[in-house]
């Protein structure tokens, strides 16, 4: 049981490693982050605006993020 315990945290731990290293993790948080601001520039800051969106630049970086799984779950079949 121990064993397989370890072979799961080090396969996270690499799968950790691998996801900050990638350059397409941190393009997704950039446009996240420019689009939450640039959707509320023109506005005056409510919780209400920042809610919204904060809710609408997290299903860009999620879209992001999924697609970034499945390139990582397909890895073995394309090398």
């Amino acid at each position: 049981m121990s064993r397989s315990m370890s072979l799961a945290a080090s396969l996270a731990a690499t799968e950790a490693r691998v996801l900050l290293r990638s350059v397409t993790l941190w393009a997704g948080v950039l446009v996240t982050v420019t689009l939450g601001t640039t959707w509320g520039w023109t506005q005056m800051p409510t919780w209400d605006t920042v809610g919204d969106n904060t809710g609408m630049a997290s299903v860009v970086l999620a879209a992001i993020l999924l697609a970034h799984g499945h390139l990582a779950g397909s890895r073995d079949h394309r090398h």
